[in-house]
């Protein structure tokens, strides 16, 4: 092998192997570079076959498929409650709870007029607006329910959160926008203080339910770990005592929503609107069997995720691969020596230094044939 300099404005020096190990080196990149994009297609396929798994898994687990067995298992013990029982109790809580947001509104209202009403009056719960009964056309929709689950809109079981707040008011606060968030949750590194924002923000608790109302971050969906703020693109969403939180999380992400959500958006910059989720029909046992499918989803989504982060490692190592073969190339490694050896016997191989000596003379010709021209060029110009 011999080295040549690249120009007469470049000092790089490159390896020259004869003609014909430069045939087989480059069809061996060839055929390393058609197996790893191989491999790359391959690895694609099974991150969209990981999607396709993920919807499947929120399917069966609000179909009552994850937890057959569980049902069978309380229905033999005598626990498992009727669809009848578990609609009174969903009613009795929802109104529990909202007589108890009122009595805390209230004792706040006489602490602010007692302190002599500072800033502003606090904000009197809002009541949800009686939601249409479902009708046959909505039911129609529906197979049937497992033992002991109801149909029910999404309006009938949350409530809405509408509390703003100003840095001023609780500086200190974690701020969460929509750059926040991923399919899996929470970015820490992406969170701010509120005190960095200059306007207001919708105040959060543990375990309420963000949502991102604002198209394409339909399906962006956190459930609070803590107490915070959040952007005016998420509806805030604090469910009533028979719903989990990360039930109706999933609830968000199962793609028969997703796509419902996307059809409701409107405006210049799509979004939906609380009423509008609120009509949304979903499918709900108990409490206790709501907790047993999360354990199910999470199980089998925890199992999908690493598989997920295995591929995205896997393929960030195939461009470091690729320089590594281009790299063995070019330091003559590529080709073993017997391979090497063999390709003497080809008739157009010829040692290093007849190879150089061909190169300079050919180099030589090209300088005077374009020396010839320039001087023409010149005569002609002239």
């Amino acid at each position: 092998m011999v080295h040549v300099t690249k120009s007469k404005f470049v000092s790089t020096l490159i390896p020259l192997p004869p003609l014909p190990e430069q045939r087989a080196i480059v069809a061996r990149i060839e055929e390393l570079f058609s197996r790893l994009d191989k491999g790359i297609e391959t690895l694609q396929k099974v991150k969209e076959q990981l999607k396709v798994y993920r919807q499947a898994v929120l399917k069966w687990a609000f179909e009552g498929k994850l937890t057959a067995a569980w049902r069978e298992q309380q229905k033999a013990k005598g626990t498992l409650p009727t669809a009848e029982e578990l609609l009174e109790q969903i009613k009795a809580e929802r109104e529990r709870q909202y007589q108890h947001k009122l009595a805390e509104w209230q004792k706040a209202v006489e602490e602010w007029e007692a302190s002599g009403k500072p800033g502003k009056k606090p904000v009197k719960p809002k009541k949800t607006k009686e939601l249409p009964p479902l009708n046959e056309e909505e039911l129609a929709n529906f197979s049937e329910l497992p033992e002991g689950w109801i149909l029910i809109r999404l309006g009938e079981v949350v409530f809405q959160i509408s509390e703003k707040r100003m840095p001023n008011e609780c500086p200190n606060l974690p701020f969460i926008g929509m750059d926040c968030i991923d399919r899996n949750g929470l970015k820490p590194s992406f969170t701010y203080k509120f005190s960095q924002l200059s306007s207001a923000g919708n105040w959060f608790s543990k375990n309420h339910i963000l949502y991102g109302r604002l198209r394409p971050y339909l399906n962006k969906v956190y459930r609070a770990e803590y107490e915070g703020i959040a952007s005016g693109e998420f509806i805030i969403l604090e469910c009533i005592k028979s719903v989990c939180p990360d039930f109706l999380k999933y609830i968000f992400h199962h793609q028969k929503f997703v796509t419902w959500a996307n059809s409701q958006a409107s405006g210049d910059k799509p979004r939906v609107k609380f009423n509008q989720i609120a009509l949304f029909i979903i499918n709900l046992p108990s409490i206790d069997e709501q907790k047993a499918i999360v354990q199910e989803i999470e199980t089998r989504l925890s199992v999908a995720d690493k598989l997920e982060q295995i591929i995205d490692e896997t393929l960030q190592k195939t461009e470091a691969l690729r320089q590594s073969i281009l790299k063995k190339a070019f330091e003559g490694k590529l080709l073993s020596e017997a391979e090497r050896e063999a390709l003497k016997n080809d008739p157009e191989w010829e040692p290093a230094e007849k190879l150089l000596e061909r190169i300079k003379a050919e180099k030589e010709r090209l300088e005077k044939e374009n020396n010839r021209k320039r001087k023409h060029k010149i005569a002609q110009e002239g």
